[in-house]
């Protein structure tokens, strides 16, 4: 997926969830780099964590990305990059 705000790729973590302290911030500073992301990735074996330059969310369940919305409640615009 690639973000239409942004336009970075959409990273993602299987088993992980976003530290509550996560802010914008700390995405638009450290995406795409793993290793900086991994300072506020937790593990969750139930969620799978997503995150671009200026959003991020943690799934449990499959969700379509126009009805989700990021954990601070904005709109995803998250979009297919291809396969």
């Amino acid at each position: 997926m690639r973000c239409t705000t942004c336009s970075f790729i959409v990273c993602a973590f299987d088993g992980k969830r976003w530290a509550a302290d996560a802010d914008y911030i700390f995405f638009r500073n450290n995406t795409p780099n793993e290793q900086k992301l991994s300072a506020k990735i937790e593990v969750d074996g139930k969620k799978r964590a997503y995150c671009c330059q200026c959003n991020w969310i943690a799934a449990e369940d499959i969700t379509k990305v126009q009805a989700a919305k990021n954990q601070g409640q904005k709109e995803l615009r998250w979009v297919c990059a291809g396969h």
